[in-house]
């Protein structure tokens, strides 16, 4: 999400600072939710059925938001506003660097990409939709989907980020230059990519979360090659990539 947002930051000194923050803050939440959690949530209400955020707020007599037995009740506004950010500013990025339809990269009078957060507002009816719809079939394809992308996604989020140093010093940078430097690098992308194999092993070893990984690998594999084929067809390659 930092660097989703980082195209809408006026001063580039300040990525440090919000990355920072960011990491402080989400160590700090959970901190505080683990105390509210333990202080209202007696231990042995807690089980493997159901979010011990949702057993609180059942237990506070906010039935709406969480019921055992109707998970599609659960209050996910927060969850649900991160993701339409994201895929819209996603979707605007792809688009303004040619990687999307480039409608999806206009924007209004105060810089809002209307079309991509059209776009990406249809999408999530869809997939609300899909959950009555067909829960056990559509939506749980996606929601399998969603599970094993993270791990696919954050492993090249590493790879890149250690491409990328390496190729900033080739091509005569220095690290002085970058606005924000991964600490001990190249530790930090190498122990990323090891600690997300070691997920997808524990993953694949477990019969009922398995399939999220043979969900997932086969559309990322065919979007990889797709997406070979057709920037080559461009003449896009990594090398005459503008850092």
């Amino acid at each position: 999400m930092v660097a989703a947002t980082a195209g809408e930051v006026e001063k580039e000194d300040d990525m440090p600072k919000a990355i920072n923050w960011t990491v402080f803050l989400l160590i700090g939440v959970y901190i505080v939710c683990m105390l509210v959690l333990n202080a209202l949530l007696p231990w042995y209400a807690a089980d493997l059925h159901g979010s011990p955020f949702a057993y609180v707020f059942q237990r506070s007599g906010l039935n709406g938001a969480a019921l055992r037995e109707h998970p599609s009740a659960h209050i996910a506004l927060t969850s649900g506003n991160y993701f339409v950010y994201g895929c819209t500013r996603y979707l605007w990025s792809m688009s303004k660097f040619k990687q999307a339809p480039k409608f999806g990269a206009k924007t209004n009078s105060k810089g809002v990409p209307v079309n991509a957060l059209i776009v990406s507002m249809v999408f999530a009816v869809l997939g609300i939709l899909a959950q009555f719809v067909a829960e056990d079939s559509v939506y749980l394809v996606l929601i399998y989907l969603i599970g094993g992308c993270n791990i696919f996604y954050y492993t090249v989020v590493c790879i890149c980020q250690y491409k990328f140093r390496k190729r900033f010093l080739a091509e005569g940078g220095k690290i002085q230059d970058l606005k924000f430097r991964v600490k001990l690098f190249p530790l930090t992308p190498i122990l990323g990519v090891l600690a997300f194999l070691a997920m997808l092993v524990v993953t694949l070893l477990d019969p009922s979360q398995a399939v999220a990984i043979y969900v997932c690998a086969p559309c990322y594999l065919a979007i990889y090659i797709a997406s070979h084929f057709y920037y080559k067809k461009h003449g896009v390659t990594v090398k005459n990539i503008d850092l």
